[in-house]
């Protein structure tokens, strides 16, 4: 495992975030149980976000992205498929190097829930600057993606990188 910061104990971060991710798992379960009518983005009303959020600061801070355990990336992936907010994958792709950005997209596109896959679409042309061809294949590939919420999103950020280089090319 590759650290980047010193001190730190891995099995720490794991814990962390493990034992947020049960905490909000146990209030969800709680919510679905009392309340038969939900709005789509119910999990906004969770009460503990900043420690959820903490716990992956802790995780992007500490350890490096190819450190990360295959439960952490799947822990990560659904907490921001719940994160309705945008809080996390903003701090995803600021926290992440452009290459760690891209791969977690990857492995998002295999084994992640729709709401992750339509966030990381939103947030792809933000770093097709500096990656046009891989973030293009990206988009490509969530454009096909069964979800069809997914699929108008990767089309809606395609568009906007056409519309980003006919804006620099006028310019120039």
């Amino acid at each position: 495992m590759q650290a980047k910061g010193r001190g730190f104990d891995p099995l720490i971060l794991h814990v962390k975030l493990s034992s947020q991710l049960v905490r909000f798992r146990t209030w969800c379960a709680e919510y679905r149980a009392t309340h038969a009518q939900r709005d789509p983005e119910w999990e906004r009303g969770y009460p503990d976000w900043v420690r959820l959020h903490a716990a992956v600061e802790d995780l992007l801070r500490l350890r490096a992205f190819s450190g990360w355990s295959a439960a952490e990336l799947r822990d990560v992936l659904h907490v921001l498929a719940c994160d309705h907010d945008g809080e996390l994958v903003d701090m995803l792709a600021d926290g992440l190097p452009v290459e760690d950005f891209l791969a977690l997209t990857r492995a998002a596109l295999a084994d992640a829930e729709p709401a992750a896959r339509r966030q990381l679409a939103d947030r792809l042309p933000e770093v097709a600057a500096l990656e046009p061809d891989q973030v293009d294949a990206l988009l490509r590939q969530l454009a096909a993606d069964p979800d069809e919420q997914v699929r108008q999103r990767a089309l809606a950020a395609l568009d906007r990188i056409e519309a980003d280089q006919r804006g620099t090319r006028t310019r120039a």
